[in-house]
């Protein structure tokens, strides 16, 4: 009867560990494409008011909202992160187990990984990108881009003419003569 329970509460637990996992990668999954579109979103409103001269102060309020939200969601992509990294340590755990070592997916995947960075990585840091480092990738040339649009607005806003309007009519430019002894 230990034996069955054993086995029980070890399936639970990768059960457990694997929901655990599948959650966060789902809402890892989830949170970088609202991301994307928000930042795409981003970028055609900024591309637009860069090639009209009077949404220039517009495109300045795009380029910080787009850096900014580039940085919010890096920072929500590197806690996701962290939630998977638990996730795997205690599925790599759990493979421990296993009669073989062809089922231990995590644990492999983790030492081919830690192989090709030590091996290749040093010399083409992109020749093996993880999920995290491609989407901070992603997430650094939006921010990227936010900064060189709020700049480029900037620029376009101070260099503007500026017009002054007023609610009175002005006088015409024509000589009135009139006559002096009237």
């Amino acid at each position: 009867m230990q034996a069955s329970q054993n086995g029980s509460s070890e399936r639970d637990a990768r059960d457990y560990a694997w929901a655990y996992f599948s959650s966060h990668v789902d809402q890892r999954m989830s949170l970088f494409n609202f991301f994307v579109a928000l930042s795409a979103a981003a970028f055609a409103g900024l591309g637009y008011s860069l090639s009209v001269p009077s949404l220039a102060p517009l495109a300045c309020v795009l380029g910080i909202l787009l850096t900014f939200i580039s940085y919010i969601f890096a920072k929500l992509d590197r806690r996701a992160g962290s939630f998977l990294k638990l996730a795997e340590d205690a599925l790599a755990d759990l493979e421990t187990s296993l009669p073989t070592t062809s089922a231990r997916l995590v644990t492999r995947e983790r030492q081919r990984t830690e192989k090709l960075q030590r091996e290749r990585g040093q010399l083409n840091p992109l020749y093996h990108l993880t999920y995290g480092g491609a989407f901070r990738s992603v997430f650094r040339v939006a921010a990227i881009v936010g900064i060189v649009g709020f700049v480029l607005g900037c620029f376009s806003w101070a260099s503007a003419p500026t017009f002054i309007q007023s609610d009175t009519k002005a006088a015409p430019t024509e000589d009135i003569c009139l006559p002096l002894g009237s």
